[in-house]
């Protein structure tokens, strides 16, 4: 049975490097990795982040991790895995200036952006920031500059959460991007993280 860690507990097992483990270095590749059944080495993205990776020598370190399955609500179809995060705003450019934003992570950073403090990719839980569609554009920019360090919060139109399960609308104005990826589809989906499904090496 898959058990998430606990504040404070030891987490990881000492790990011997193998030719055959692929060396992901962005979290899209991770995810892709992981979810193939393998234990990659990680050497980049947001996950390597979370989890500290400095360098490129050998990993050290075996460590569980969750995931998350997106699905559609009325269908029940599943769109999409992830091992970092889930972003849905408003399609273009500037996309996170205008309109609500939601982000759901399995880890503290978000483009290099220390955006949920509390996300840990192996804690059997999601992070949910919610960003007001009022929010200024100025406020959000500032928002993010300030988030570089993770100390954008609180803030009166942006909402943290954390839950296993989360539903967002994709309507016609906005994208979901799963871990870089553009994904299309439109209407609710929900977002479901798996504990403990995969494992990764650092």
């Amino acid at each position: 049975m898959a058990v998430p860690i606990s504040p404070g507990e030891p987490w990881g097992q000492p790990t011997v490097a193998t030719t055959h483990a692929p060396i992901c270095s962005d979290d899209r590749s991770t995810a892709r990795s992981v979810i193939a059944g393998h234990e990659p080495v990680v050497r980049g993205g947001d996950l390597a982040l979370a989890l500290g990776v400095a360098g490129e020598g050998d990993p050290t370190l075996r460590l569980p991790v969750d995931i998350f399955v997106v699905r559609h609500v009325d269908s029940g179809r599943e769109i999409a895995r992830g091992i970092a995060h889930a972003v849905v705003h408003r399609s273009g450019p500037l996309g996170w200036l205008r309109d609500s934003a939601t982000v759901i992570a399995n880890t503290e950073y978000v483009h290099g952006r220390q955006l949920l403090p509390r996300a840990h990719p192996n804690d059997g839980l999601l992070d949910r920031l919610e960003i007001d569609a009022t929010m200024p554009s100025r406020q959000r920019l500032q928002a993010i500059r300030r988030a570089r360090v993770g100390n954008h919060l609180p803030h009166p139109d942006m909402r943290a959460t954390r839950g296993d399960r989360f539903t967002v609308d994709v309507n016609r104005r906005s994208r979901l991007v799963v871990d870089g990826q553009s994904i299309s589809v439109r209407g609710a989906v929900v977002i479901e993280v798996v504990v403990d499904g995969g494992a990764v090496n650092i």
